[in-house]
């Protein structure tokens, strides 16, 4: 990821908080590690839903 060190850091603190938490929403359960690692990233665990613009979680659009 030296490529883009802001998504470097965007990911890394995803991949912080769902170490570090308890996720409650279903849709959002933890993939196995296999899973993970077939579909190359940690953001396989996060959904989300509408437009950039008009994010429904600060978690997936950090910023807006």
């Amino acid at each position: 990821m030296d490529a883009d060190p802001q998504l470097h850091t965007l990911v890394s603190e995803e991949m912080s908080r769902q170490r570090q938490t308890l996720e409650m929403i279903a849709s959002e359960n933890f993939a196995p590690v296999s899973v993970l690692q077939a579909q190359g990233s940690i953001l396989t665990n996060k959904y989300s839903e509408g437009y950039p613009a008009l994010p429904v979680s600060e978690c997936v659009d950090p910023g807006r």
